[in-house]
């Protein structure tokens, strides 16, 4: 049986959960749920307020806190991940955000030089492994890379959605449209050697390439989605809005010609043609429009931009110069704007709000 919005899995208390399941609603709380999230609010916003909170673990709402106790996460680098193993700093102030929570986690690190399609193949298997063992509905959560594998994995196994294994889909910064960079990669000794070592991974990080491939998988979702509801038009279509609300952006924008980036893609400009990438918004690595799939119709929830390049949101150290703290608002902030969704908590484009304006479209 797919799931429906009238199903109540792991909503937010009981004031909340009447709102979604659409069950009896007394006026009242409607007026303090309406008032709460009646003015537009970005998602910078957002995290610009977790900032500032002093004990922002303390302050996160139990009602959500106990939700998230119940789901598992799985955290999923990106490119290069081998680089940033050696020094452990992949995920570390995030996870050490989601431990203060009390939630449970997986980190899972694929190689860099395999393509999107073939780690994500790989993370399909992990997912229904993970969740044997935990036997909780997963929260899946990927940067740059891993958060193209992410997408890519629900959309070839769609019953991993439609069987809530995986309840969650956040994608941070994800290279789902391809980067312009992977075609820049300078044409010296060490830029030959990271072409060799990366292979089909920067072969699959080709805008054409990467558009592609998500073109095709979007295809199959849908035929498999429909061959789920045994072709019935109407249903696929809610099922398809079902899933699709179950899968979010979070996209970042730090224009690396005009403003200091953090030391870490520094050290990566160092193989890679930085000027292209100065006329077009982007995070240092990945131009914003990409880091969605801009497909129609379209396919998740975008929740927005946030001023971020494209390491500060995850990488620690001396990578990054954002401190921990930033990072653990994020993740605070991200988990929030997840799980309060359809709420107006952050504004947010979805299909049924809609979809991509024409300059996101591929």
């Amino acid at each position: 049986m797919y799931f429906s919005r009238q199903r109540c899995a792991g909503d937010l208390g009981d004031m909340v959960k009447s709102l979604k399941c659409g069950w009896f609603i007394f006026p009242l709380s409607v007026l303090i749920i309406g008032s709460a999230f009646a003015k537009e609010v970005t998602l910078q916003e957002r995290l610009d307020e977790e900032v500032q909170l002093q004990y922002g673990s303390q302050s996160f709402p139990q009602d959500l806190k106990t939700t998230l106790q119940g789901k598992h996460i799985i955290f999923v680098d990106g490119i290069l991940n081998e680089i940033a193993s050696v020094v452990g700093n992949y995920f570390t102030d995030n996870i050490e955000a989601v431990n203060k929570l009390g939630i449970t986690y997986s980190h899972k690190a694929y190689p860099s030089g395999n393509s999107i399609p073939d780690n994500a193949a790989v993370l399909v298997e992990d997912i229904k492994a993970i969740y044997s063992r935990v036997q909780k509905p997963i929260i899946l959560i990927g940067h740059s890379m891993g958060g193209a594998e992410a997408v890519y994995a629900v959309l070839k196994e769609p019953e991993l959605l439609i069987s809530n294994k995986v309840e969650k889909v956040i994608s941070i910064e994800g290279a789902i449209g391809g980067s312009i960079l992977a075609e820049h990669i300078i044409d010296n000794v060490m830029g030959r050697r990271l072409k060799q070592e990366l292979g089909d991974g920067l072969e699959s990080l080709k805008i054409e390439k990467a558009r592609q491939n998500f073109k095709e998988v979007y295809e199959h979702y849908r035929n498999e989605v429909s061959r789920y509801v045994f072709g019935n038009a109407s249903r696929t279509a809610e099922l398809e809005t079902e899933l699709s609300d179950r899968v979010f952006y979070i996209r970042g924008a730090h224009r690396p010609c005009e403003k200091n980036l953090s030391f870490g893609l520094n050290i990566v400009y160092l193989f890679l043609e930085k000027n292209v990438m100065c006329d077009v918004e982007n995070d240092g690595l990945m131009e914003v429009k990409n880091q969605i799939l801009g497909i129609d119709p379209f396919f998740g929830v975008d929740l927005g931009v946030v001023d971020a390049d494209h390491i500060q949101l995850v990488i620690s150290g001396i990578s990054s110069n954002r401190n921990a703290k930033y990072r653990r608002a994020f993740t605070r902030t991200m988990l929030k704007a997840a799980y309060y969704f359809p709420s107006r908590w952050v504004s947010y484009r979805s299909r049924s709000s809609g979809g991509l304006a024409e300059v996101d479209l591929w």
